[in-house]
Parts: structure tokens; sequence; C-alpha cells
């Protein structure tokens, strides 16, 4: 059903930002660092560059590193400051200001410049995404492995001679081109992430040349991809069409290096990738030919062999993938999944392949939002109708429950949910909020059934782990179970400070109830550190400071929650004739 070209068009760019972060640059500060690289006998003029490009880089990075290690969002994922270093080291940009060469020394001096805010926005996002988080990684390790290989390699090379000597020689300037590949790639990463495409390509190009490995493979896939979104805007089809094959040959080819590496890690990018493509592909020979957009004699029957190949590469991908709370591995895979069983007219297959994709979306990328809604209400009406380009798109019923619910028409919903849950039997989402409406309609047996349903059909449902944790203190008394969920849902995502600070607020409310004030107030205090903005948590922290005879402390934080809007708070100071 979702077959406009709006949506083709769109789609792979949206699909494939997802993978680079693009963040426009603030208020910066500079680091300037610079090297001496003494030359080996085995070094020229190049090697030597290459070399001492790397090592001033490492230090800027390492200060890079230390200046963003006390940003608190940085300190919330947990990461160790050589993570920083390989993530940072793909989204900044080097700027050599002087060189110098003597025929024994290359010296050189540097500089990065770099917005903290803008800095730990980039590394908050490709954190998120495990594939390229992998890939730089991945690259980090692979520089530190040649800059050790190299220096043993000069000592190899004083000490032997003849043919062993030429060995040698030609093993070193291997690693110093795989060194400078890695350089090309990180710099491809960045051309990439800004939007320029074309150089992207230009340095992965360079870059494969000298190194041909599976990453640099899969980088230019996306860009080819990206480059093949930007023609299909200006309805440029042709040339869309041979960046989209490129990107496919591309992925293939970094599907062929992994398996013969047993690289398993990216195994699963090259597959989703070259999913991508073939969707993308297959939506152009989709289009009505009587809207003159497409030519091809059998379109339909290429349409339905790409949305195949589209739906095996996103099953190896799936089969392939590790998903956890922080990295949404399947999230894409499921989503192109869901886009190949649509186009294979396979609607009920789509939707609860669309659904596992939103349930997996951790992060709540709005751009996987944004498609599978769409898919979903469109697979949902071709279910109903059966497809047809011109037939009104239905909202999917869990969609049209949730505004039902906003109107409190909570019957109406659930004629709703049951649907939606019958379409399938896995949507942890519907279950979820079905027994958010038991829970209003005061039917609690229904709804802890339908919560102990969501939590079954997904371990890592943080929201459902709250919702269950009302009834097991607020209904059934049962407050250190209460309290149980709320431990369970801490650490599923350590990245969300609004959820984190909800569930400390939950839990400080269940400690109170157990008559534990000491730790109800620590719960209240965290919850305000990690979102300061909530009145709610100000006023039960006001209560427990009442309650311990802290009255100074009590009044401060009332004043707090009425200047945050709170009308319980202004009533009370009012009441006190005290001004906030």
């Amino acid at each position: 059903m979702m077959k406009s070209s709006l949506i083709r068009i769109s789609l792979i760019f949206i699909l494939l930002v997802l993978f680079i972060p693009n963040f426009i640059s603030a208020e910066t500060k500079t680091f300037i660092k610079e090297y001496t690289y003494q030359a080996s006998e085995a070094d020229s003029k190049i090697s030597s560059r290459v070399i001492a490009l790397e090592q001033v880089k490492r230090l800027l990075l390492e200060e890079l590193c230390t200046y963003l290690m006390s940003e608190t969002r940085i300190k919330n994922y947990r990461v160790d400051k050589d993570e920083i270093t390989a993530i940072t080291a793909g989204t900044i940009r080097v700027i050599v200001i002087d060189e110098n060469w003597n025929g024994q020394q290359y010296w050189l001096r540097a500089a990065v410049e770099a917005d903290r805010d803008e800095v730990t926005k980039s590394v908050e996002s490709i954190y998120m995404n495990y594939h390229v988080k992998v890939a730089l990684e991945k690259s980090k390790e692979e520089r530190e492995g040649l800059l050790k290989e190299i220096e043993q390699l000069k000592m190899t090379i004083r000490s032997v001679n003849g043919n062993d000597l030429t060995k040698s020689k030609a093993i070193y300037r291997d690693a110093v081109n795989r060194l400078s590949a890695d350089d090309l790639f990180q710099n491809g990463y960045r051309l990439e992430n800004a939007g320029d495409y074309y150089s992207a390509i230009d340095s992965y190009s360079k870059a494969i040349k000298l190194n041909p490995a599976a990453s640099y493979y899969l980088r230019r896939a996306g860009s080819y991809s990206l480059l093949a979104s930007e023609y299909r805007k200006k309805k440029r089809d042709n040339e869309a069409k041979k960046n989209s094959y490129r990107a496919i040959d591309d992925a293939t080819k970094a599907i062929e290096i992994n398996k013969k590496q047993r690289g398993q890690i990216l195994l699963d990018y090259g597959f989703m990738l070259r999913a991508v493509a073939y969707n993308d592909l297959a939506g152009f020979y989709e289009r009505p030919q009587e809207k003159g957009v497409n030519t091809t004699k059998n379109a339909k029957a290429k349409a339905k062999d790409y949305f195949q190949k589209a739906l095996n590469d996103s099953d190896k991908a799936i089969k392939l993938s590790v998903v956890s709370s922080q990295q949404n591995q399947g999230t894409i895979a499921y989503l192109n999944r869901g886009i190949a069983l649509d186009g294979l007219k396979q609607y009920k297959e789509s939707i609860k392949a669309l659904n596992k994709s939103l349930r997996l979306n951790r992060s709540k990328d709005k751009a996987v939002t944004t498609f599978a809604v769409l898919y979903l209400s469109g697979s949902y009406t071709s279910l109903l109708f059966g497809y047809n380009l011109d037939t009104p798109i239905k909202a999917y019923p869990s969609f049209i429950a949730e505004s039902l619910i906003q109107e409190r028409k909570y019957n109406e919903a659930i004629v709703k949910l049951d649907e939606a849950i019958g379409l399938d039997e896995e949507d942890a989402f519907s279950y979820n909020l079905r027994g958010t409406v038991y829970l209003n309609l005061e039917k609690y047996g229904q709804a802890l059934k339908d919560i102990d349903n969501a939590i079954k059909i997904d371990t890592s449902f943080k929201k459902a782990y709250l919702q269950r944790s009302i009834i097991y203190c607020d209904v059934l008394n049962k407050c250190e179970k209460a309290i149980e969920d709320c431990n369970i849902a801490f650490p599923i995502d350590p990245t969300d400070n609004e959820f984190m600070a909800l569930a400390l607020y939950f839990r400080g409310g269940y400690y109170l109830k157990l008559g534990n004030k000491m730790q109800s107030f620590q719960d209240y205090d965290l919850a305000i550190d990690l979102n300061p903005t909530v009145s709610g948590y100000y006023l039960a922290r006001a209560y427990v400071y009442m309650q311990l005879g802290q009255q100074k402390e009590f009044i401060e934080d009332l004043k707090i929650a009425a200047k945050l809007g709170d009308e319980k708070a202004q009533n009370a100071l009012r009441t006190q004739k005290i001004k906030w």
C-alpha cells in the first residue's frame, strides 16, 4: 500500500542517515599538537608523513577525550577513553597547520576544533549505532596494530639483507599503505557525515585501492545508496539506479570478504545494506507505468524479484544480528523485512516484522518510527481492502487506540487493541497498552495478565516493568515486588535519563510506602539530578523533607516546583503567603 514515489524516494535516505550523525558546530575549542617522526632506512617522505600524521592525531584525540570525559552525558554511557577515542576519530577533522621534511625527520603541527556539546551529541549517536561503533573501534584496533607492526618491521629490516630485506621492505610498505587507507576511511566517514557523498566515495575508493577491507566497501555502499537517494529526489532515476546497483555490488564484496575472514560482526550489516538497496530498486520498478515513470516491460516481475532479494537479505541480517538494549541492531533489518513483505503482498507477516522493528527501536529513532508506522498502516489497509494505490490509508488499530485512550474512550480502545493483538500475537506494545487501559478501568487482574504477556514477549520492555510495579504496590500491596521491577528496568537503558528519573521516582514512592524515608529521599534526589525539569519530583522530595522535619528544605523544594508551574505547590505557598 505505501508505494508513493515520495515515500520510496525518501526511504533510502532516511534508512541510511540513521548511521550518520549530522550536527552543526557552534562555539568551538581548539587543540594543537605537534610531532616529529624520525625516519628509518625503510621510510620515504610519504611513509614518514603518514606515520607522523597518525601520531599527532593520537595526541590530539587523547587531549580531546580527556576534555570530553567530564561531560555528564558521556559518563552516563559508561564508556572508557579508548571507546571515545575510536568514536571521535571518525567525526573530527584534523587540520594540518604546518609541516616540514628534512630528509631524516618529518615534523608536523596539527589541530582539531570541537564544540563539547556537538561532539557529545555525535558520540551519543554513534554509540547507539552498533555497526558504525564497531567499524570505528575496529579501525582504531587496526591502526594500533599497524603502528606496532611498523616498529617491529623496522627492527627486522635493520637485521636482515638480500631477499629477506626486499621482502621485509615490501611488507613495511604494505603496512604503511594500510595505515594510510584507514586514515582515508575515517576521512570518508567524516565527508559522508557532512553530506558530501561524491568526496566520501572518492576517499573510500582510495582506501579500497590501498587495502580492500570489508568495512571500506560497506561505507562506500552506504554512500552510493545515499547518492542514489539524492538523484531520486531530483528525478534522475537512471543515475539513482546506477548508484543503487553500485551499492549492491559493494555490499556483496563486503559480504564475500567477511565470509572468507569469518567476520560475523559486520556481516549482518552487509546484508542489511544490500536489502536497503534491493528495496529501493524494487520501489523504482513498482511504480505505475501509466504515470510515465516506469517503461520497463517486466517491471512487476523485477519489483517482485528485488523485494524477494531484500527479504532474503533481511532474514540473513536478522539471523546474524545480536540485539541489545543499547544498540538497535535488528531495527533496520526488521524494517526492511516488513517493507519487502509489504511489496510481496504478504501483509500479515509484514505487520509482524514492522511491529518488531518498532519494539527494537530502543533509541526511538524518529525515522524508524515514521516508516514503521507508515508501512504498518499501509499493510493493514491492504490486508483489509487489497492492494490499491487509490485506497485511503487506514491507521493501524493500536495507533487509533492511543488516540481513544487520550479521549478516555477506554472500551473502544480495547476493541482496537484486541484487533491489533489478533493481527500479531507478539505485539508487546499492544499488550502493554491494553494492560494500561484495564488499569484505568480498575480491572487489575486483566491488566496484570496483559502486562505480564508484554514482558514475556519482550523482556527488555522497560515501561512495562514500571506499569506492573504500580499494580504490585498500589493494588496488591506487594511493594517489595514493585521495587524488584524497578530494579530490573534500571539497567535496560542507562542512557535514558528521563526514564531512569521516572523509575527512581516510582521506586522512591514504594520505599516511602514501606516506611524507608531515607531510601525514598535518595531516590527522589537522584531523579532530580537526572531530570531537574519535573515539578513532581521536587514535590515528592518536599514531602519527605516535611516528614523528616526539615522545614527550610521543604519550602525550597516547593518554590522550585512552583517555578516549574506546579499549581499544588503554588497554592500551598500562597496559603503561607510565601513568594516563589
